[in-house]
This record gives structure tokens, sequence and C-alpha cells, in this order.
């Protein structure tokens, strides 16, 4: 029986697997931010869905494509199942 896709959401796991992963790679999470023109300050609340419009969408698909769609992946399957949210 085929694994059932999990579906990504934004929230503090979200940040926490995205920060992680950009850490893992020798990247910096700031620079990152200041390469696409935002605030620091502005990332976690868009990562985590405090601020969920249209624009924080694209934020979180850009986030995601920066470190590897499968890599960050398995890494938030592997977050949510250490949290015993996932079997």
């Amino acid at each position: 029986m085929p694994k059932p896709e999990v579906l990504i959401q934004p929230g503090p796991f979200f940040y926490e697997v995205w920060a992680g992963a950009m850490k893992a790679q020798g990247l910096s999470v700031t620079k990152w931010a200041n390469d696409h023109g935002f605030a620091i300050a502005s990332i976690k609340p868009m990562a985590t869905g405090g601020t969920n419009g249209e624009k924080s969408k694209k934020i979180r698909q850009l986030m995601l494509e920066s470190v590897g769609e499968e890599t960050f992946r398995a890494l938030y399957e592997m977050r949510l199942r250490n949290a015993g949210l996932l079997k």
C-alpha cells in the first residue's frame, strides 16, 4: 500500500525544518531573506502562517525550493513523526 502524501502546512514545524535545512547546508536564513528583499522579521510569520496571504504562500514555495522540495519533505515528515503526529 502506498504511503499517504503528507500535506505541508505553514506552522512552527515548517519554519523549524526550513531553517534547519538551511543551516545544514551552510546557508544563512538572514542572508536568504536579504537576498530576496525581505526583512528577517517577516520570514518567520510567513513560514508559520502568521501572515497567510498570496505573498506568504509564494514565499513558502520559494523557501521549499531554496532547500530542495524532496529534502524539505523528508525532514518535515521526520519532524512530524518525532512529534508523534505521524506514524
